[in-house]
């Protein structure tokens, strides 16, 4: 549920006496990454720290979730680790059953955390021919091979602007559910160091 509060998904990781910033942050927040904190990537850079849920949400809350956009790979890694608990599976496991066996798909990895949860943010890897398969599928509307994996509505929803973002020409366009909204009514996925 896009609505549904991360509070009440992760009760068990929650800080003592929380914030009231934090206890408004819906999953809609997290895919549009306007999670609230300024301090982003902190597990990222500290693969000691062994629970990075409970690191991610004790971070300080410098404004209510939903109201400004802020690049932050950490919002990504809490929608992997959702997944996680709503499926009952790892999350490269069900993405694999739904969506990269499904496409042909043989080469996806993703780095962990400490619990073994896929990054989500970063460290996904795959080949060239993968990843413009699954750029293919984006464009025939959540179809391949004839049978639909994914809701067309659903690929309009993700891919459109939810919330304004600042940059040059095409950060600016916007950002929807974890996709970069670019010119010529186009949306892009965009990674470290120059990755389209």
């Amino acid at each position: 549920d896009l609505d549904e509060r991360i509070a009440d998904i992760f009760a068990d990781k929650m800080p003592t006496n929380p914030p009231p910033e934090l206890l408004e942050v819906r999953v809609r927040d997290l895919l549009t990454m306007n999670f609230g904190s300024d301090a982003s990537h902190a597990p990222k850079c500290n693969f000691a720290l062994a629970d990075w849920e409970k690191g991610i949400l004790s971070r300080p809350m410098e404004r209510r979730p939903g109201t400004k956009h802020r690049y932050d790979s950490d919002a990504t890694y809490l929608l992997s680790c959702i997944v996680e608990r709503k499926s009952g599976m790892r999350t490269m496991d069900y993405l694999k059953a739904r969506l990269f066996d499904p496409l042909g798909m043989t080469s996806p990895w993703s780095t962990v955390s400490p619990s073994g949860t896929a990054c989500g943010g970063w460290g996904m890897n795959m080949t060239t021919r993968d990843i413009a398969k699954f750029g293919q599928f984006l464009l025939d509307g959540g179809v391949w091979d004839g049978k639909r994996l994914l809701s067309r509505d659903w690929i309009r929803l993700a891919s459109a602007k939810h919330t304004a973002s600042g940059g040059g020409p095409d950060w600016r366009l916007g950002y929807g559910f974890q996709f970069w909204r670019c010119q010529h009514n186009a949306y892009r996925a965009d990674g470290a160091a120059g990755q389209f």
